[in-house]
């Protein structure tokens, strides 16, 4: 059972190290083209601390398409985060807009 200093989410994230999750959704400016565009994002959980989880990501523009880009990893503070969705959301939103395949190492 979480104790009061620990997110409640953090069990569920705990347990979910190298899952994968699809289909996060948010509107991102896309500098190099200058226009809003929507992502679609796979949010990989690929660690944990005692406050919150790490999300590596990758999106694409349409939630059919075969080639994902690569976003990066961000960090989402789960102290006062009630959802697993809201988690996700938060990570989407935090992600930058860009991508650089050469980041990216398998």
């Amino acid at each position: 059972m979480p104790t009061k200093k620990q997110p409640l989410l953090l069990p569920f994230f705990e347990q979910s190290l190298t899952k994968t999750y699809g289909s996060g959704f948010a509107k991102k400016y896309d500098k190099r083209l200058q226009r809003q565009d929507s992502r679609f994002f796979d949010l990989k959980v690929i660690a944990i601390d005692e406050k919150g989880v790490y999300f590596e990501a990758w999106s694409s523009e349409a939630s059919n398409t075969c080639k994902n880009r690569y976003h990066g990893s961000t960090y989402v503070d789960l102290t006062n985060v009630t959802a697993i969705v809201e988690a996700q959301m938060i990570a989407c939103k935090q992600l930058p807009d860009y991508f650089n395949e050469e980041d990216y190492v398998a």
